[in-house]
């Protein structure tokens, strides 16, 4: 059931329970229109799920290379992996090399230089270095995960 057949039986389901005053006598109205408020609610809670479904494959696929890359086991193989995100892996390595010796100054574990700056070049947040550092040092040294924090 899709967004839109869901809200048209809660439309529906709501004009007949609460606006339509008739009485039929083999069929009660207002029991009518709050089965179909009711499976119309059930439709859109199920479009919601499987929206949420949707998104987190598609951010599991393409956080599937990283993950694997990091060592994580739960990360699934993928045949051919996306050429602009391995433009993004490779450009956040080479943003981490040029910030290390800074950040590491300023107390940075390697590990999470790393982790850093694949959120950064995931998020979009800039391309220079020093745009790299700034933002780093506003993430914190001891920060759990850099997906999380904006």
């Amino acid at each position: 059931m899709k967004l839109r057949s869901s809200l048209v039986l809660i439309v529906l389901g709501a004009i007949l329970r609460f606006a339509v005053t008739a009485h039929l006598g083999w069929i009660n109205i207002q029991v009518l229109g709050l089965i179909l408020m009711l499976v119309g609610l059930f439709g859109l809670l199920l479009t919601a799920y499987r929206a949420m479904l949707a998104m987190s494959h598609r951010r599991r696929e393409r956080l599937a290379p990283v993950l694997a890359e990091l060592g994580e086991p739960d990360a699934r193989d993928l045949d051919q992996p996306d050429p602009s995100l391995v433009d993004e892996i490779e450009s956040a390595h080479q943003l981490a090399q040029e910030a290390r010796s800074f950040l590491e100054a300023e107390g940075f574990s390697d590990q999470r230089i790393d982790e850093l700056a694949l959120a950064f070049a995931a998020k979009d947040v800039g391309w220079r270095t020093e745009e790299f550092i700034d933002w780093a040092r506003a993430q914190g040294r001891l920060g759990t995960d850099p997906q999380v924090d904006a």
